[in-house]
Order: structure tokens, then C-alpha cells, then sequence
């Protein structure tokens, strides 16, 4: 007896068999659930596949293209001009005149969320918006959501090896430190891979700018102490939201700490609550720093350099010698 699965045939082309045998997987051929229930059998398979994870990536593959054929089904059922679309390389759903949405793409950010069911709310949120407005409507309601935050390249190519499939967007910076974004809400902050950022069909520049937006208006209680001591001078940011060294990205910081140590400065961001700074004119004040740098460095789970850092007029970077 056919299936919903089965009346999907004409939209959803190849999408079909492989979502028959993910229902398959789950006991339920006869009876696959949809809408609500389908959604909540699908958090439940990626919950269990996370419990008792497979070490093989051939098996990892084949279980985000059965799984993402089965969402898609699941949205095109819900969403009555949703079908099969092929664009630049990548099977996906087109909702809409215009909204294009990965579903594979969605199932690996199951795979490496804290939260799957809330990681599957926002997914579907995505996919609805973009049958309402497009890549446009995702964007609107992306941007709102976006933070820079600065990785040492170490850690940038770990969280990739993990992702095995869709790199992080990531910007060189200075030396190997490299900018790369979060998307947060009130529950978790995630990053954003390069496929993510490239749907959007924003130039990265303005995606950069919104994030940076963002974190000006976060920044207004920031925390930034005058550290005098025998040994040198510091300005030190101690607000303690994981966003300190992104800070220095901002040019109200800039002409900030521009007025307190002059220009050019000198400044350190050993993990993601620190950022140092001090004059360049004071010796005294740079072996302290970088004292503190490759001390905190060290210490740091997910360190991002001990090199220090000249700052220039309008922010520009480059590595301090010495």
C-alpha cells in the first residue's frame, strides 16, 4: 500500500527511495510518520546515532543522505510547491519561487548539535523562510544572530576534521589567527560553515559588517581595566562573555585604546576572554604582555596566539616582531 512518501514521487524524484529506506531504519515502511511526528522520529534517530556514534565515515555519509532525504519529504509534505532541485553541485529543495534549502547540509548540523530537537526547530524555521522570501528572508533573519569571534588556526582546522564535510567560513586575520562567525540565539551559538554563509548570497564583506554590528551593540558594558604595575602598564578587558578578543576588531575600541596608550599599539589575544594592550613605547609594558600571552596561551583549551599584535590606525593588524 503506497505511503505519503510514495505520493511525493513526482516532486521529489531520487529524494524518495532513499527517504523510504531511512523509514525503513526505523521500523515504520508501512506507516512512516509525518509532519510533527516525523519530525520528532527524525530528532529521535539522530539522538541515537549520537548515543552510539560510527566510526565509519562511508556509514556517516550514507546516514546523512537517507536522513536528509527523509526531512526533505517531511518539508515538502508540509509545503505544497516544495520539490527536488539540483543547484551548483548540491541536491536540495526549492521552496518557493526562489528559496533554495539543503537538507543534507541540515542534518550535519544535527550531528554536531548540543540540542538536536531545538538545532531541528531552527532548520525548519530556515526552510520556511525561505519558501516565504527567499535567500533574502534567511538573511533577514540570520543577520541578527551573528557574531565574530577570533580561532587560532590550530583549533580551525580541528573543528573542520570534525566536520569532516562542510568547512567553517573562515577569514585570515594576521599571522594564524583567523575570523570566523557564530550564529547564536538564547540557547547555544554555533558556527557557520562557507555553504551557509555562500546561501545567504550576501557579499562576505556585508556578512562581516553585520556581525560586527552586532557585536558593537553587545559591547556597550564592556570591561576594559588600566593594570599599572612594577613591572609595565596594561589595558585589560575582563568582561567575560567569550567575546574580548573579538573586540578588537571594533573601531570604537580602537580610538579608544588609541587615546590611552597612543598610536600605533600594541595588543595580545591569547584565547577568546582575553585581549591585552599597551603602548609600544614602553618596554616594560610589551615583556609583561608578553608574558601574559604565551602564559595564558598555554593554559588556554582552545588558544588562538601568543604572537602580539601592532595595531594601526583603522585597525589594520600585523605581527609585532621581538
Amino acid at each position: 500500500m503506497p505511503s505519503w512518501i510514495d505520493d511525493l514521487r513526482s516532486r521529489c524524484g531520487p529524494l524518495t527511495d532513499a527517504a523510504a529506506l531511512f523509514a525503513a531504519s526505523l521500523g515504520v515502511e508501512r506507516d512512516p510518520p509525518a509532519g510533527a511526528a516525523g519530525l520528532l522520529a527524525l530528532a529521535r534517530r539522530v539522538e541515537h546515532r549520537l548515543d552510539r556514534p560510527e566510526d565509519d565515515e562511508s556509514d556517516d555519509r550514507l546516514f546523512v543522505e537517507l536522513a536528509g532525504s527523509y526531512l526533505s519529504l517531511l518539508l515538502c509534505d508540509a509545503m505544497p510547491h516544495g520539490r527536488h532541485a539540483h543547484r551548483e553541485g548540491r541536491h536540495g529543495l526549492l521552496l518557493g519561487l526562489h528559496g533554495f534549502f539543503d537538507p543534507f547540509a541540515a542534518i550535519e548540523r544535527l550531528l554536531e548539535a548540543d540540542d538536536v530537537r531545538s538545532c531541528l526547530a531552527e532548520q525548519v524555521a530556515l526552510a520556511e523562510a525561505e519558501a516565504r522570501h527567499g535567500s533574502a528572508g534567511v538573511w533577514s533573519r540570520a543577520r541578527a544572530r551573528l557574531l565574530p569571534r577570533l580561532v587560532g588556526s590550530s583549533f580551525l582546522l580541528e573543528v573542520n576534521r570534525r566536520a569532516g564535510r562542510q568547512p567553517l567560513y573562515a577569514r585570515p586575520l594576521v599571522g594564524d589567527v583567523h575570523l570566523v562567525l557564530l550564529s547564536c540565539d538564547q540557547h547555544r551559538r554555533r558556527y557557520v560553515d562557507a555553504q551557509e554563509l555562500a546561501s545567504w548570497g550576501e557579499p562576505p564583506d556585508s556578512v562581516l559588517d553585520a556581525a560586527l554590528a552586532n557585536l558593537a551593540r553587545k559591547s556597550g558594558a564592556a570591561r576594559l581595566l588600566r593594570v599599572d604595575a612594577d613591572q609595565g602598564t596594561l589595558v585589560v578587558a575582563r568582561t567575560g562573555d567569550g567575546l574580548d578578543s573579538s573586540r578588537l576588531l571594533l573601531p570604537a575600541l580602537h580610538d579608544l585604546l588609541a587615546d590611552e596608550l597612543g598610536e600605533p599599539f600594541a595588543a595580545a589575544v591569547p584565547h577568546r576572554d582575553a585581549l591585552f594592550a599597551c603602548s609600544l613605547r614602553s618596554n616594560a609594558s610589551l615583556r609583561l604582555m608578553r608574558e601574559r600571552a604565551e602564559l595564558e596561551a598555554s593554559r588556554a583549551a582552545h588558544a588562538i596566539t601568543a604572537q602580539l599584535l601592532r595595531v594601526e590606525r583603522g585597525g589594520a593588524l600585523s605581527p609585532l616582531d621581538g
